[in-house]
């Protein structure tokens, strides 16, 4: 993890680095001469185009070292902020939210009950997995189906550098078992318990029900774990 710190804490100075540089090579060339400007022989044009220089390029124009090309527009995503803004405004007006008549959520009552059902330790499930679009076989679940990749400490940690206040990021957390990287099974891999006691990892589809479905497949359990 230390190794893994210091790459990004070097990205991060390079960047700033070569940020700075470029800053710096941009305003040296397109400055006017010193001597011209002290002399007091300075072209009007070129003192406009200085102070232009000085305080940054036009809106609508790149200039590099050999020619002036056109930009975006330095307000772009403003002015996408501001119409989506003003749609969001006239949609609401247009169609207000009905929030008189919203005396009861279906959702959530759908998102309660299945928190509850969930949470009971010696709760049974079937689940019925399919291989090629075709049911192969079921499980009978003790508890609940969770993902492999939840953990029980957090996934990421944030970084900050001393040295500067502005330098911070992210980097990946090491996992409940030591490791980094993802889990067995990838984002599609689940694993259960079933009634008698056995784990199960799979990366197949499936359906779970809370009661036997009339599919007529074996149990894939052919006996008890020792």
């Amino acid at each position: 993890m230390q190794d893994y710190w210091h790459q990004n804490h070097w990205f991060a100075k390079t960047f700033r680095a070569g940020t700075r540089a470029l800053a710096a090579a941009d305003k040296g060339p397109l400055s006017p001469p010193r001597s011209a400007a002290a002399s007091g022989n300075e072209d009007p044009s070129e003192r406009a185009n200085g102070e232009a220089d000085r305080r940054g390029s036009a809106p609508g124009l790149q200039i590099t070292a050999d020619r002036t090309e056109p930009s975006p527009p330095l307000d772009f995503d403003e002015e996408n902020l501001s119409r989506s803004h003003h749609l969001a405004g006239s949609a609401t007006a247009a169609v207000p939210y009905p929030l008189s008549q919203m005396k009861d959520s279906l959702e959530r009552r759908n998102i309660r009950e299945r928190l509850l059902r969930f949470n009971k330790p010696q709760k049974i499930g079937y689940l019925y997995v399919l291989s090629f679009g075709k049911f192969v076989g079921y499980y009978v679940v003790k508890g609940k189906v969770s993902s492999v990749q939840s953990q029980m400490t957090s996934q990421t940690q944030t970084y900050k550098d001393g040295r500067d206040d502005n330098a911070s990021g992210q980097i990946p957390s090491i996992g409940d078992d030591g490791s980094f990287g993802p889990n067995e099974g990838g984002d599609r891999g689940v694993f259960f318990f079933t009634t008698q006691g056995v784990m199960v990892e799979t990366t197949l589809d499936w359906v779970y029900s809370d009661a036997p479905l009339n599919i007529d497949v074996p149990n894939l359990l052919a006996r008890k774990a020792k």
